[in-house]
């Protein structure tokens, strides 16, 4: 049973503040274990509201039964791009057997941010990942 799910703003103190493409973000689930399963797989699906998939992403966990477990998954900084995103998230058993999915679980917005170039448009792709350039002379 899912008893709380957020997306956090962790660059800022005020986690409910506005999230650009340079913050890191937290995907958090607090989930009640009520099955008889104690390895369970967490795993989301990162989606733009158009349905494009961004990426997916997930992991086993020992969650004890009958107690309560927080996960969170860390999105780090300059990764997506200014757009709408929405949160498919899905809870499996050890053995791949479903548990729990919910494809409208989060909806959130990454903002853009003011650059340093004239360039005002929007950056192509889905992502946007703050690459490491180099000129050899």
């Amino acid at each position: 049973k899912i008893i709380y799910a957020a997306i956090e703003n962790s660059s800022d103190k005020d986690k409910n503040a506005i999230i650009d493409v340079t913050s890191s973000i937290d995907f958090r689930v607090k989930l009640y274990n009520f099955t008889k399963e104690e390895k369970i797989y967490v795993g989301f699906d990162l989606l733009t509201t158009k349905g494009d998939i961004v990426f997916g992403s997930g992991k086993k966990f020992n969650c004890k039964k009958n107690s309560i477990s927080e996960i969170v998954c860390h999105i780090p900084p300059n990764l997506l791009n200014d757009n709408q995103y929405q949160i498919f998230l899905y809870i499996l058993t050890d053995n791949m057997s479903e548990l729990y999915n919910n494809k409208d679980l989060l909806m959130f917005e990454v903002k853009d941010v003011k650059r340093e170039l004239g360039y005002l448009g929007k950056i192509n792709g889905l992502i946007r990942p703050k690459l490491d350039w180099a000129i050899n002379e």
